[in-house]
């Protein structure tokens, strides 16, 4: 068999100039990759272009090498590469917080005159954030958690175009302003509201129609969800971030609460939007919720509680039935990422008021483009405060490249779950008896079974996601070592693809992770598309080795 642990560094899929994940094959090289590294760092081909604290999108990188020269910035200044000047904004006056001494500064770049046709120029706007190298630390922070970078696409078009773009710097620094004022298009950097706005194409018509699709529900008393319910971003976490910025503006309760484990990110991008107060209930257990709810009514103030369906790694499914009481008692909106199980294989649209989904996942199963979704549910209560805002605030920012992709991958989306779902449970059947396991988290094996249960669809699985914990820690590294199979960051792709989790996602809190059920060897499996003999095979394979521990 040909082996599928490709070298470290290789993109994920391979010979794809946007690839979303990148090969970590041993246990060391993750160590050694989220230590810092340099030459294990070095040899990454390309990364997950959210996440540049390791190293920066190729294409992006490129596009970031061709501005340095045009703008001849010195050896100890460093840039991002941002979407809007709305988030150019944000970044700018983050650092200036940070760092009261260093002043960033903004270039936008743009077309004078039209450059193909006039629904491309717009496309062809980027912004720019300058900031001393000491600064770096805290810009990528600030990427990684709310999304906002130019995705490789758009990266690799404005590169394309770039001798035909003029630099104008916000603030007037007149070195790099090159652009006349008689001739400066039309953006007020103030508000960030650019006064093109893109027509749905029909790239992007087609993935809200199959999402609207996959989330209504199977109860006929509610209303379908329409595909003007859905509003389309770059990547999964700028959706969380503009609903969660929707939320705490709407609502004077200023308060937000995470129930249950939350992807690694999804705090952080929850804090920097404006609560006074972010609450994680980790444990996704019913003391937390009668916890909750007994501060509420003692008076306690909340605006938005988000859960997942199902949590990840831990694949926990929230009581959606006693949230969505609790919710309609205290006036609060409920926020549900479907990303793991997928509104193909559980209906919660009856219990949720928005849904949100990294499309880069499993909806599109490539692994080669970003996207998001904000779906508001046409049934809830808030809905039409819901809406009003986020049609009055929402920034087309998905570059039609990418939706272009994203369409023609939707378009299995339900014939590829069905067939991880069926994978997966086997997978999950054949690792929870193993004398070298532990114990494995899959919507089948922990404690929220019945819940998982309640919301399953009438034809729906339990979802292409599950993982590992093995009794002796040198096991799950002997077992990692040995899995031949796609190793690196992401899930959901068609291909099987494997992570330390712990390892990659909470480097620096490992203890703490370690305290709410995320031990530092559990391993992450996202089964792929391959015939289920074959990973089946491989996985006994590596669980073989982890017997000899």
């Amino acid at each position: 068999m040909i082996s599928q642990s490709l070298p470290l560094g290789t993109p994920l899929p391979p010979h794809d100039s946007h690839a979303i994940s990148v090969s970590m094959p041993t246990w060391n090289c993750i160590s050694d990759i989220t230590s810092g590294d340099d030459s294990v760092i070095d040899s990454l081909q390309t990364n997950y272009p959210r996440l540049s604290r390791f190293i920066r999108h190729k294409c992006v990188k490129d596009l970031g090498i061709a501005i340095n020269q045009r703008l001849q910035y010195s050896k100890d200044q460093n840039h991002l590469i941002l979407s809007s000047a709305k988030a150019a904004l944000r970044c700018s006056s983050m650092l200036r917080k940070k760092h009261n001494d260093s002043i960033p500064r903004i270039v936008k770049f743009g077309p004078l005159g039209r450059l193909i046709a006039a629904h491309h120029d717009s496309w062809a706007v980027f912004y720019v954030v300058h900031f001393h190298n000491s600064l770096e630390l805290e810009a990528m922070r600030f990427l990684q958690e709310f999304g906002d970078g130019i995705s490789s696409r758009q990266a690799e078009f404005c590169l394309e175009q770039l001798v035909r773009l003029k630099s104008q710097s916000i603030g007037g620094n007149p070195a790099i302003d090159t652009l006349l004022a008689s001739e400066k298009t039309a953006v007020d950097i103030h508000t960030g509201q650019p006064q093109w706005v893109p027509l749905d194409s029909p790239d992007k018509l087609y993935v809200k129609q199959a999402i609207a699709k996959s989330a209504t529900s199977e109860l006929t008393s509610l209303l379908p969800v329409a595909d003007s319910d859905v509003f389309l971003f770059a990547n999964g976490l700028s959706a969380i971030g503009a609903t969660a910025q929707a939320i705490s503006t709407l609502f004077a309760e200023s308060e937000a609460v995470i129930y249950g484990w939350p992807y690694a990110d999804t705090p952080a991008t929850i804090r920097g939007c404006g609560f006074s107060s972010v609450t994680i209930f980790a444990y996704s257990t019913l003391e937390e919720l009668n916890k909750l709810e007994s501060s509420l009514a003692s008076g306690r103030k909340v605006a938005v509680l988000f859960c997942e369906a199902a949590s990840n790694p831990l694949l926990l499914m929230p009581d959606l039935h006693h949230i969505r009481q609790i919710a309609d008692m205290y006036n609060f909106v409920v926020v549900c990422d479907d990303t793991v199980a997928t509104t193909l294989n559980v209906d919660i649209l009856p219990y949720v008021d928005v849904i949100v989904t990294s499309l880069s996942k499993i909806f599109s199963g490539a692994g080669n483009v970003m996207g998001g979704s904000v779906l508001l549910n046409p049934n809830s209560c808030h809905y039409h405060k819901l809406s009003a805002h986020m049609r009055e605030t929402y920034e087309d920012l998905f570059f039609p490249g990418d939706a272009r992709v994203m369409a023609e991958n939707c378009a299995s989306f339900p014939d590829r779950i069905k067939k991880s779902n069926e994978t997966t449970l086997n997978l999950a059947r054949l690792l929870i008896v193993h004398p070298a396991v532990k114990s494995i988290n899959h919507p089948t094996t922990v404690h929220s079974r019945e819940l998982y249960d309640r919301y399953r669809r009438k034809d729906g699985g339990y979802g292409y996601l599950l993982s590992i914990i093995f009794h002796q820690p040198e096991a799950a590294i002997q077992f990692y070592d040995s899995l031949d199979i796609c190793k690196g960051p992401s899930i959901g792709t068609s291909f099987s693809i494997a992570i330390a989790y712990s390892m990659i996602a909470h480097s620096a809190e490992l203890e703490w992770a370690a305290e709410h059920g995320i031990p530092k060897h559990i391993i992450r499996l996202s089964v792929g598309l391959e015939d289920e003999e074959y990973i089946i095979a491989r996985i006994r394979q590596a669980l073989s080795a982890a017997e000899n521990v």
